[in-house]
């Protein structure tokens, strides 16, 4: 736990505002709230309707029923595009990159 925290700590990675602030983003809090959702389950929805394999994580019995309910919505047209251009080309982990990746 104590590397976990350091890592978080010397990375800037704030748990309680996801991964770069993407949870507080006010545009998508705005089409969560229109949707009376969650920003986590708007941006996981947004996932699944773009066609991509999503695999939350979390122990916290609250976000797992959570993160399952998000087939009774679909974003519109609107929210999708709207959504797709948040776009930061920003990479959760530099390592990751196919790109650079050591294959």
């Amino acid at each position: 736990m104590r590397r976990t925290l350091e890592f978080r700590s010397n990375h800037g990675v704030r748990s309680d505002k996801g991964i770069n602030g993407v949870l507080s983003d006010p545009t998508l809090a705005k089409i969560a709230e229109k949707r009376g959702k969650s920003v986590a389950q708007v941006i996981l929805r947004w996932h699944v309707q773009r066609g991509n394999a999503v695999i939350p994580r979390s122990t916290n019995p609250a976000h797992i029923a959570e993160n399952i309910d998000i087939f009774d919505f679909s974003l519109d047209d609107v929210e999708m595009k709207t959504i797709d251009a948040l776009n930061r080309n920003e990479r959760t982990n530099p390592k990751n990159d196919p790109d650079d990746f050591p294959w």
